[in-house]
């Protein structure tokens, strides 16, 4: 029985997009296993899509000095461990590793046992987790081009990107909203985002005016809002009705989120992670699909609610002109070429 092993986590942006291969993946390996953190939110997602799931234990690296970060390397260790005894038990033809700190110990783990194991790069620049996992790694898959240039080991694949996004019911969603008006999401990510939600809901009213809005605000985020055309959401496991209901999307920065909106053809107002709340990787991301006039790109720095309102009016002005320049940029979903990449150093047993 061949046996593929996924792994990663952290955030959903880590899990999603290795979730995307499964279909492809499944044609040629009899089994497929994820293995991610003990408790993060890897374990709730892969649950619900009939793979097995192994939590071993890991460490996330705090940027601000904090004593946890002296656990880490014990963490590391039992993480490592942990993976290697239930790698050796099935020994699989291969690791994708979609990165994330949930992703290290697996990784290195598998190279120990000389399992072939391939990474994937969402971002510009690489995370942390990828850099950490490069020596024990076959091959590095990318989504941007410029990022495999700069890495011997690089393959420019593009995002893999899950094939029911484009199959969406819009009526699922529109069923909410009394009035006929555009339609705006608004989210920050699987984990939701304080200034987000705190600067939408501070201009919910004149935006409801001329918008239906749904707002993904994050788990434990939900608040006593009620509105008539606001949609409020913890967590969303039906993108794909959501993102067809949508004719605007507000958004983080996140590689997968910008290019499942490219891919989408949305026009999107991205409003990035500073600096200080991040290593700028959506900085970065932000800033190349804009330079391609993709998306308004809004700096989180001196944004209120007057200047988050003229950026959606400025959305809708310039709504054609970014349909256009999206159609024009020639990005593709990546995922036959990772899953080719895979088969490329996957043993043959």
């Amino acid at each position: 029985m061949k046996t593929i092993v996924l792994c990663g986590g952290g955030t959903a942006g880590h899990v999603l997009p290795a979730l995307a291969l499964v279909p492809l993946l499944k044609r040629h390996f009899d089994n497929i296993v994820f293995m991610g953190g003990k408790y993060g939110i890897e374990k709730e997602i892969i649950s619900r899509h009939n793979i097995e799931f192994i939590g071993v234990e890991n460490a996330k690296l705090k940027r601000q000095l904090s004593l946890k970060n002296a656990l880490i390397p014990f963490k590391l260790l039992k993480g490592i461990s942990e993976a290697k005894k239930y790698l050796k038990s099935v020994m699989p033809s291969a690791v994708f590793s979609k990165g994330g700190y949930a992703a290290l110990p697996v990784s290195i783990a598998a190279a120990m046992l000389k399992i072939p194991v391939i990474c994937h790069e969402s971002d510009l620049s690489m995370g942390l987790a990828n850099k950490l996992s490069l020596p024990f790694c076959r091959a590095l898959c990318t989504s941007f081009e410029p990022c495999a240039k700069k890495i011997k080991k690089a393959v420019y694949t593009g995002p893999p990107v899950r094939e029911e996004l484009f199959t969406g019911d819009s009526s699922k969603i529109l069923k909410n909203f009394m009035q006929k008006k555009p339609v705006i999401l608004i989210t920050g990510g699987s984990s939701g985002a304080a200034y987000l939600n705190s600067l939408v809901r501070s201009c919910l009213d004149s935006l409801l005016s001329y918008y239906n809005i749904i707002h993904i605000c994050g788990k434990g985020n939900l608040n006593n809002l009620r509105r008539e055309g606001y949609l409020q959401l913890e967590f969303s496991h039906n993108m794909q009705d959501i993102f067809a209901a949508s004719d605007y999307v507000v958004s983080r920065g996140g590689s997968n989120a910008l290019f499942e909106l490219m891919l989408l053809k949305k026009p999107s107002v991205i409003i990035p992670l500073p600096k200080n709340a991040s290593r700028g990787d959506q900085l970065q991301n932000a800033e190349y699909f804009e330079k391609k006039g993709c998306i308004i790109t809004v700096l989180q720095q001196g944004l209120d609610a007057k200047k988050f309102i003229g950026s959606i009016k400025q959305l809708a002005d310039k709504k054609n002109v970014l349909i256009d320049n999206i159609k024009n940029s020639d990005i593709r979903c990546g995922n036959k070429k990772i899953v080719d990449v895979i088969l490329r150093y996957a043993k043959s047993k």
